[in-house]
């Protein structure tokens, strides 16, 4: 099995610029598969919890 998973940029200074080009090609189908599934999972509740500790529009003194 070979994975086609894009280079990381310390590998990518040393290559040349069409296999850089592939290589941005690879990252760029992987982003646009990756970004269906962060809003399904937004739907569905896998965030996490933000800490906000003073209220909305509030100072910190409560004023």
């Amino acid at each position: 099995m070979e994975w086609r998973v894009a280079a990381r940029k310390n590998v990518l200074k040393a290559m040349s610029a069409h296999d850089r080009e592939i290589e941005s090609r690879k990252a760029s189908v992987r982003a646009k598969g990756e970004h269906p599934f962060l809003v399904v999972k937004r739907d569905f509740g896998f965030t996490k919890t933000r800490y906000h500790p003073h209220g909305p529009n509030q100072s910190p003194s409560g004023g």
